[in-house]
């Protein structure tokens, strides 16, 4: 519970100060920041008594059964769009808009200013890119080219394409989507009328709903990325690291106070926190219980 008070202090408060008032025009910060986020599922589990007068065989307790889930933690990070040596990052169970709402103080924390351009690196998950386009102005969603790619195969194989033609009409395709040509590619799709007809016909929908996100040698050109490694790579050291270890069932209430204590370590808050832990205790203890109490 202290790390999670710590980071919403860190963080919040900077989202409380900018909401407040108004953000200065231009700060000591960088003029391009790029955001991501992406998620991940950690195994949940939650006791249950069960309709039974049985005990346990070692406590003699009565016996429960433990219902497990999925959940998803959502895990993002911002930084300039010209380094990737300083990124803060943020790790939340919770949904797209509490998330991003700490990725903007992320933002803030790398420089964010009015003036800004930010670059929205995610996939294509309902609600994502309208919670980031409605926190962030200046904004410029990027659909992640590998989780495109998937969608293309999938596609293909819907077609019922040889396999030796799948791999050269992903490629044609993608191609004609990375030098802007997507508009053409909607039309292509629009015009089948082979096999897997409802399939090429979400691919396109789906990509007109991407076609002013998915100019990828444009993206390469400006220097920005287009494909979520960086975001994966987190996903292993934040979360999974510690909560996905082998084995591993953790109560849903439990989850985001450690995954808090993974983002101060990620953040190289983890000093400047402890410290802080230690003078409050130093105090307290100074505290005589008249005063501690009033």
């Amino acid at each position: 519970m202290v790390a999670e008070q710590y980071v919403e202090q860190r963080l919040l408060g900077l989202a409380t100060y900018f909401k407040n008032l108004e953000p200065p025009k231009r700060r000591c910060g960088w003029n391009r920041i790029v955001v991501e986020l992406d998620g991940s599922h950690i195994r949940t589990g939650i006791h249950k008594s069960v309709q039974t007068e049985e005990l346990t065989p070692l406590r003699q307790i009565k016996k429960c059964k433990r219902q497990t889930d999925w959940r998803e933690v959502r895990v993002g990070f911002a930084r300039s769009a010209e380094s990737k040596d300083q990124r803060t990052f943020v790790a939340r169970m919770r949904q797209y808009p509490e998330v991003v709402q700490q990725l903007k103080s992320a933002a803030v924390d790398q420089g964010l200013s009015t003036y800004t351009l930010v670059y929205g690196l995610a996939d294509g998950g309902n609600g994502l890119r309208e919670a980031l386009e409605t926190e962030f102005s200046h904004f410029q969603f990027i659909l992640d080219r590998p989780h495109l790619k998937q969608h293309l195969y999938a596609t293909a194989e819907a077609m019922a394409l040889p396999s030796d033609m799948r791999f050269f009409w992903v490629k044609c395709t993608l191609n004609s989507i990375d030098k802007g040509y997507v508009k053409s590619v909607i039309s292509r799709l629009k015009r089948w009328s082979g096999k897997g007809q409802q399939t090429v016909g979400n691919l396109s929908k789906y990509l007109e709903r991407f076609k002013d996100a998915v100019h990828y040698d444009k993206y390469r050109s400006m220097g920005l990325p287009i494909g979520s490694g960086e975001i994966e790579s987190a996903h292993r050291y934040i979360p999974q690291k510690r909560l996905k270890i082998p084995g591993a069932t953790w109560h849903p209430s439990t989850i985001n106070p450690m995954l808090d204590l993974r983002v101060i370590r990620a953040n190289d808050w983890w000093n400047v926190f402890w410290f802080q832990i230690g003078m409050a205790q130093k105090f307290s203890d100074k505290l005589t219980p008249e005063v501690a109490l009033s």
